[in-house]
C-alpha cells in the first residue's frame, strides 16, 4: 500500500501563506511570476549553483514543488561569524555570476513590485536577507525565490550585507566593527571598491522604497502589506535608512572609499 506522506505547515514570512513539507518536497502557492522564477531556479541548477532549492513541478492542487531544504532558518547573528559572513557573500556573488548568463523568457513576468524598481542587468533572489537562509553545518541554502526579478547587483549585495552582517540600528556596533564585517562581506563577494560604494549608498534609497511600498500597498488592502504595516514594519526601514545614512560617512573613511 502507497504511503502518502502527510503535509506539515512551514512557518512563512508575512507575505506568504499555506506552504506545507511533503516528504522532502516542499509545496507552495503559485502566482503568474511563477513560470519565470522556475525558469531562474532551473537556469541556476545548470549553471551549478547549489544554494537553491530545486524545482519539480506542480502537484495535483496547482502548487509549486521544490526540492525541501533541510537545515534550520538562519537567525539574525548566524552569518555574522568571519567564515560565515564570507561564505554567504560568496554566495551572492556565485548566484549573480550565473544570473549574468540567463535569457528570461519572452514572456517573462516577475512579482510586483519588482524588487529593484530601477530594473537591471540581472535577475536578483529579490528579498536576500538572513531570513531567507537555511543552515545546515557548514552548508547554507538561499530559500524563497518569489521576489525574484531583473535589477541592479548593487541593490542586492547592499540588502544583504545589511542583514547577513547585522547592521541594523540596534546592533549597536561600533563604527570599526561594522567597517570590518563590510570589509569581510565585500571580501567574500570580491567587490571593486566602486561596487561596494555604490551598495553602500543605495541601501537607504531601498529601505525608503521599501517603507514606501509596504503604505501603499496595505491602503490597496493588501493583507500581507496590511500585517506588516500594523507590526510597524515600515517604520523599521525608514529607521534603518537614516541609521545608514548617519553612519555611512565614517564607514566609507574607515573603508578608505
Amino acid at each position: 500500500m502507497l504511503v502518502v506522506p502527510a503535509e506539515e505547515p512551514l512557518t512563512a514570512g508575512m507575505s506568504t501563506e499555506g506552504i506545507v513539507r511533503v516528504g522532502d518536497t516542499v509545496r507552495r502557492p503559485t502566482g503568474p511570476w511563477t513560470p519565470s522564477v522556475h525558469a531562474f531556479l532551473r537556469h541556476l541548477e545548470l549553471e551549478g549553483f547549489e544554494a537553491a532549492p530545486r524545482v519539480l513541478g506542480f502537484d495535483n492542487e496547482g502548487r509549486e514543488i521544490l526540492t525541501y531544504v533541510h537545515g534550520e532558518p538562519a537567525g539574525r547573528d548566524a552569518l555574522v561569524a568571519d567564515e560565515v559572513l564570507h561564505e554567504a557573500a560568496r554566495l551572492v556573488r556565485s548566484l549573480h555570476r550565473a544570473s549574468a548568463t540567463f535569457v528570461p523568457p519572452p514572456d517573462a513576468r516577475w512579482r510586483p513590485p519588482a524588487c529593484d524598481p530601477g530594473g537591471g542587468p540581472i535577475v536578483l533572489h529579490g528579498d536576500l536577507g538572513g531570513w531567507n537562509v537555511i543552515i545546515d553545518g557548514a552548508r547554507l541554502t538561499f530559500i524563497d525565490w518569489d521576489e525574484a526579478a531583473p535589477g541592479r547587483p548593487e541593490w542586492e549585495i547592499g540588502y544583504s550585507l545589511l542583514s547577513f552582517a547585522d547592521l541594523w540600528p540596534d546592533s549597536d556596533l561600533s563604527d570599526v566593527e561594522a567597517a570590518r564585517r563590510i570589509r569581510t562581506f565585500a571580501d567574500g563577494y570580491t567587490a571593486s571598491k566602486a561596487q561596494l560604494d555604490l551598495a553602500l549608498e543605495l541601501l537607504p534609497q531601498r529601505c525608503r522604497w521599501m517603507s514606501a511600498g509596504i503604505v501603499e500597498q496595505a491602503d490597496q488592502g493588501r493583507i500581507p502589506a496590511v500585517r506588516m504595516r500594523d507590526a510597524g514594519t515600515h517604520t523599521a526601514w525608514t529607521a534603518t535608512a537614516e541609521h545608514w545614512d548617519a553612519r555611512l560617512p565614517t564607514w566609507r573613511r574607515l573603508l578608505s572609499l
